[in-house]
């Protein structure tokens, strides 16, 4: 188990903290960034929207395409990201290309590392499966400076609501 953070900034850590059991005074680190941002979305089409304006915001804010990486919880295959060709005018791909978004799924992409990272694919009906929160950890702990998390909400209710309120999702 890690019990020192070296690679998030503390509003990353502070969100991860409490998806597995950490010591939170020193997994905390003093590096500074922007808040991770929630978003929930109930089909394919509000998915790439949200997916779209993130690359959008990103390269706004003058990050390199190859900064960017879109993890998802499950196989790619069966997201609804999997089809689309680009996102914001900017290609997709499913291995780290130059001039393209590397959308991957977490497994696939543990043991590195992005600037920024947007996760997807977190079911509602998955916060109270332990499996699901390791892996969603991993995923959000792949963010070096700034994380969104888009959660598919394919039901209505939760047991986690501590968790979903901490996410910042009410």
């Amino acid at each position: 188990m890690l019990y020192r953070n070296c690679r998030n900034t503390s509003e990353i850590a502070r969100l991860i903290s409490g998806l597995v059991p950490v010591r939170e005074e020193s997994y905390v680190n003093d590096i500074h960034g922007n808040k991770p941002k929630s978003f929930v979305y109930t089909n394919g089409k509000e998915l790439q929207t949200i997916a779209a304006n993130f690359v959008k915001d990103m390269m706004k804010n003058g990050l390199k395409v190859e900064d960017i990486a879109i993890l998802s919880i499950h196989r790619t295959e069966t997201n609804p990201l999997h089809d689309v060709a680009a996102l914001a005018g900017i290609p997709l791909s499913e291995k780290r290309e130059p001039n393209k978004v590397w959308f991957t799924s977490i497994r696939k992409f543990k043991g590195l590392e992005a600037q920024v990272v947007l996760i997807v694919d977190f079911r509602f009906s998955e916060i109270d499966d332990e499996l699901a929160r390791r892996i969603f950890y991993v995923g959000c702990s792949r963010a070096n400076a700034y994380l969104q998390v888009a959660f598919f909400k394919d039901t209505e209710e939760i047991k986690d609501a501590e968790l979903l309120e901490k996410l910042g999702i009410k």
